[in-house]
């Protein structure tokens, strides 16, 4: 299981911005580019057990949102650049809950950063997207390497993510609870599956 990828070293962010924005123009929305200090890694075309998981765990997000009344907003893979740390990143999902009546109509990326990210890493990437996600102040992660999903957040203190054993979004759901919704969403039919994860919901609120 993996994607069509390239990694290309040496460079510069110019070079970087530049095919980010000519892929935007032509409308590729199917490519993403992460970069990392002079390392370009380009991926392209990802399967569809890629898009599957992550659909799933999207879903899982908003459905538990809905039935607990927490607003949010969503901004898919929206592309994070940040010229100052030589990074930039396209999670495959990402979604805001915290400051929602300061947030634009048009969110800008480059300045707002989101409170959860969600990762479907088939392959072992080639650049340090964590990294990233942690100079951004990104709270959370929902990391899946086609096998299992890991929770991580942010420790702020020493600016490095840890893995954890529940959301600190949805403080009721743990890693091994969520390991079972993406699972079961691969096997069951969406509409019973989807029931289930809304009688979760329910039964879990927090007291």
């Amino acid at each position: 299981m993996k994607t069509d990828s390239a990694v290309l070293n040496g460079i510069s962010w110019q070079t970087y911005n530049q095919l980010r924005n000519e892929l935007d123009i032509s409308e590729q929305s199917r490519v993403h580019i992460n970069y990392d200090h002079g390392c370009l890694e380009i991926m392209m075309s990802p399967l569809p057990f890629h898009g599957e998981r992550t659909f799933l765990l999207t879903q899982v997000v908003t459905v538990i949102a809905d039935e607990r009344s927490v607003d949010y907003r969503a901004a898919g893979d929206a592309t994070f650049r940040r010229p100052e740390i030589g990074r930039a990143g396209e999670p495959d999902a990402c979604f805001y809950f915290q400051n929602l009546d300061s947030l634009p109509r048009e969110i800008d990326a480059s300045v707002h950063s989101p409170d959860l990210i969600i990762e479907v890493d088939i392959t072992s990437p080639s650049v340090d997207k964590r990294g990233l996600y942690a100079a951004l102040n990104v709270a959370e992660i929902w990391h899946d390497d086609g096998r299992s999903v890991a929770i991580l957040t942010l420790n702020r203190v020493r600016g490095e993510y840890e893995e954890a054993s529940a959301s600190m979004i949805f403080p009721l759901l743990d890693a091994t609870t969520l390991i079972q919704f993406v699972e079961e969403g691969l096997t069951q039919r969406s509409t019973a599956w989807r029931r289930g994860l809304r009688t979760w919901a329910r039964n879990h609120q927090p007291g």
